[in-house]
């Protein structure tokens, strides 16, 4: 699951809680998952080190009056670390992928 949420600009009606709470509800599945170590174990000197820690980037914008809905598909994997060899992105919410 997502634990850590960085949020650089949020202009929507949402407080940046409540979007890093809907963001920690995303399932994620992972083929390399056994091969990192988990961030509160690691021995890494900085928080998120390539060995505990899979990026993912949301860039959404609405330009319209309309309503823009935001899925798991706008989420965009960052490769680094054990993830980098891989060229498949990571599935998120259950769809396919090698993560």
């Amino acid at each position: 699951a997502i634990d850590w949420v960085a949020i650089e600009k949020n202009t929507t009606v949402l407080c940046d809680e409540f979007l890093a709470h809907r963001l920690g509800l995303i399932p994620l599945k992972s083929e390399i998952a056994s091969r990192m170590n988990y961030c509160r174990e690691c021995t890494c000197d900085s928080f998120g080190c390539e060995n505990c820690t899979v990026q993912f980037t949301l860039d959404v914008r609405c330009d319209t009056e309309a309503q823009r809905s935001v899925t798991s598909a706008d989420l965009h994997y960052v490769a680094t670390g054990a993830g980098q060899d891989c060229p498949c992105p990571p599935a998120v919410g259950g769809l396919g992928g090698p993560y």
